[in-house]
């Protein structure tokens, strides 16, 4: 199946044909999970609260961080324009004892302070061996480098168009090796 809606529909078609087909085809339906908005971080936390064993089949989290006035985060946002609410509890990413790749995706809104704890939470994965960061802006090197410091088994770390607001710091040098790691993608 060529794209994500399509996909879900086939496996989510499945599950409902037949109490039989249900287990397997939640094995697949909860392999790669998309998170394109705010809504459907909050869905998927309250499914994953329900029913804590689906989180054991999650092995890939694409989540997009749209930070813009219309996007939703915003909704009863607080003066410094980050949500009141995180789109999933923090303690939540144990439940994914087999996720091997996480992506986060924004659009160059600075990222609040309790989205990259949000974010940073996923580093109690011990499977997680890839991490993707693009257009991720911060209000520091500093908190950009912990967030990737956090994470310390990944093979594969790709940063793309992340940016930071102007402070003291100089970056260069800033970051200890991660052991694991074997492919750096930056741009």
């Amino acid at each position: 199946l060529s794209s994500p809606p399509q996909r879900y529909r086939a496996l989510l078609s499945c599950a409902l044909i037949s109490h039989n087909w249900l287990e397997r085809a939640q094995v697949h339906l909860y392999s790669i999970v998309w998170l394109d908005t705010l809504r459907h971080h909050l869905l998927f936390s309250r499914t994953i609260t329900r029913l804590p064993n689906l989180g054991a089949h999650v092995r890939e989290i694409r989540s997009t961080l749209l930070m813009g006035p219309r996007s939703g985060w915003r909704h009863g946002s607080m003066s410094l324009g980050g949500p009141t609410q995180l789109p999933m509890p923090l303690d939540m990413p144990q439940t994914f004892v087999n996720l091997q790749s996480l992506s986060f995706i924004s659009d160059q809104w600075t990222i609040p302070n309790l989205l990259l704890g949000f974010m940073q939470s996923f580093a109690v994965c011990n499977t997680l061996r890839s991490f993707a960061l693009r257009n991720i802006r911060t209000m520091s090197f500093a908190l950009l480098r912990d967030l990737i410091q956090a994470h310390r088994g990944l093979e594969y770390l790709q940063v793309w168009g992340c940016m930071w607001l102007p402070d003291r710091t100089y970056p260069v040098g800033s970051i200890q090796a991660l052991e694991a790691l074997k492919t750096v993608n930056v741009s």
